[in-house]
C-alpha cells in the first residue's frame, strides 16, 4: 500500500487531472480509507446532468490527460468510468479512486485499482478469469483504453453502457460474444467521436490506441 499511496501522490501533485491523494483514514472497517479533496461538483457524469451545456469534449480532453500520464508511469487504473472521474472546484475533470488500495504487480505495471463492473469491461478481462491469486488477471494499459471508450459513450448520453440492457449477467454475454453497444442518435454523438469509441472496444487489446494517441485524436476535433 506505501508504495501505490507514493505513486498516486506524486501522481496527484504533478499532474492537474489526478485527483490529489490527501491521506488514510482508519474508522471505516478493517481496510484504512483514502482520503482525497472534496468535490462538490460530484462525478462528471453528474456534473453534467445539472450542467448540460458543459463543454463534454473538454472535460474528455483532460481525463484522456490524466489517464495518459498515469500510463506513462506504468500504472494501470484498472476501475475507470464516469463515477471516477471527480470535476474539481474549477470545472476540470480529475481521475480519482484508487479502489482498495491493494498492490498487486502485473508484468512491469503496478494496478492503482482493482475489478470494475462489468459493463465497462473488455472481453480480455471477463475471459481471463482473475481469481484471490490474481484478481488483476487480464487488466492491462488497453483495458484501460476499452473503459475509456465506454466512459465517452457515458459522458455523451449520460447513460452507463449497455443501458439497454437490465441484467449484468446478459451484458458479460454480449461483450463476450462480441457486441457493442448500440450507437448514440446523431444529436448526442457524432461520427468521430462514435468511430474513436469503437477503435478503443477494438477486440485485440494491442490494436487499441494508446492513450497518447488518443488524446491528440480527441484534440483534433477542437
Amino acid at each position: 500500500m506505501h508504495n501505490l499511496c507514493t505513486i498516486w501522490v506524486e501522481s496527484g501533485n504533478r499532474h492537474p487531472h489526478i485527483l490529489p491523494f490527501l491521506g488514510f483514514c482508519h474508522n471505516f472497517g478493517h481496510l484504512p480509507a483514502l482520503v482525497y479533496d472534496f468535490c462538490d461538483n460530484g462525478s462528471i457524469r453528474q456534473y453534467l446532468q445539472f450542467n448540460p451545456s458543459a463543454d463534454k469534449l473538454q472535460l474528455t480532453l483532460e481525463a484522456a490527460s490524466g489517464l495518459a500520464f498515469l500510463h506513462s508511469k506504468k500504472i494501470i487504473h484498472a476501475d475507470i468510468r464516469a463515477a471516477n472521474i471527480l470535476i474539481n472546484d474549477k470545472g476540470q475533470a480529475c481521475i480519482h479512486d484508487v479502489g482498495l488500495a491493494l498492490v498487486i504487480g502485473q508484468s512491469d505495471f503496478t494496478s492503482a485499482s482493482i475489478a470494475g463492473p462489468c459493463r465497462w469491461m473488455p472481453p480480455d478481462v471477463l475471459l481471463a478469469g482473475g481469481d484471490e491469486s490474481d484478481p488483476l488477471m487480464g487488466y492491462s494499459v488497453w483495458s484501460d483504453i476499452w473503459a475509456f471508450g465506454m466512459t465517452i459513450l457515458e459522458v455523451y448520453t449520460g447513460e452507463v453502457p449497455f443501458s439497454d440492457t437490465r441484467h449484468d449477467a446478459a451484458v458479460i454475454r454480449k461483450i463476450i460474444q462480441d457486441v457493442r453497444p448500440p450507437r448514440p442518435s446523431a444529436d448526442l454523438m457524432g461520427n468521430e467521436m462514435w468511430n474513436i469509441c469503437e477503435t478503443c472496444w477494438n477486440k485485440t487489446p494491442e490494436a487499441r490506441p494508446t492513450m497518447e494517441a488518443l488524446g491528440k485524436w480527441l484534440l483534433e476535433l477542437r
